[in-house]
């Protein structure tokens, strides 16, 4: 009889902290997903004004960006180059929106895939509306922030 209700009493406490660390993990994926919703929201509106600095400040030192049809850029200097020269060309964000469908957390590592959409002003073209997916990874920095590791976009846009 003590046998078994030791046994049960195991299974109740190594139940309630399977638990306790989902909710634990639920709670940080919560913060992270609000932390990259503002991130987002931080990007569009940098790109709104055409402003690597502030588009930069997101990236982590080591980042590495995959652009669609490019070679990849390494180093939040020649991120910083690659905006720079993507935002000379002679278009303005008008809105984006970014819906993320999925985070994984893993570590100090949270890969996210999110669905954008949006809208560009071309001068003599006019608008244009654009939509697309992403893959990024944050990386958890030393002071507790959250940066982007890796970035990787495409347009769902023929």
């Amino acid at each position: 009889m003590k046998t078994l209700i030791a046994a049960v009493s195991l299974v109740l406490i190594s139940a309630s902290l399977v638990h306790s660390r989902a909710t634990t993990g639920d709670q940080d994926l919560e913060l992270i997903r609000k932390g990259t919703a503002q991130a987002y929201g931080h990007w569009v509106e940098a790109t709104k004004r055409k402003d690597a600095q502030a588009v930069v400040e997101l990236y982590a030192e080591d980042a590495i960006v995959l652009p669609p049809g490019g070679e990849p850029i390494t180093g939040r200097q020649t991120i910083l180059a690659f905006y720079k020269k993507y935002y000379s060309d002679r278009w303005q964000l008008l809105n984006e929106e970014f819906k993320s469908t999925s985070l994984v957390l893993r570590g100090d590592l949270a890969v996210e895939t999110a669905e954008y959409t949006g809208e560009i002003e071309q001068g003599e073209k006019g608008k244009t509306l654009f939509k697309g997916k992403n893959l990024v990874v944050w990386k958890q920095q030393k002071d507790g922030s959250w940066k982007l590791f890796r970035d990787m976009w495409s347009s769902s846009t023929p």
